[in-house]
């Protein structure tokens, strides 16, 4: 089978604190493209390596509807914040 999944990431964004950790947060489609969810991986060696990419917000199948435009920021003291747009229903 020659067939290949392609995953596209969308709207990555990236931030640091100055000291070494970084977090980028993306909005990832699922793979039939009926929803797409803000994820995040993490940074604790200035970029060398990478923590798998996680859900933001609660688990994805939980959840229907669009997201985009995510934000990531921190204070520098190990506080981080993820903000992103939604049409998802939260109870």
């Amino acid at each position: 089978d020659t067939t290949a999944a392609v995953t596209h990431q969308i709207e990555p964004v990236v931030a640091s604190d100055g000291k070494g950790v970084w977090l980028a947060a993306w909005v990832r489609p699922l793979p039939d493209n009926t929803d797409r969810d803000p994820v995040y991986a993490r940074s604790v060696d200035n970029g060398a390596t990478w923590t798998t990419a996680a859900p933001v917000g609660g688990d994805p199948e939980a959840r229907q509807g669009d997201s985009a435009a995510p934000r990531v920021t921190t204070d520098g003291a190990g506080n981080w914040v993820t903000l992103w747009r939604t049409d998802e229903a939260w109870e």
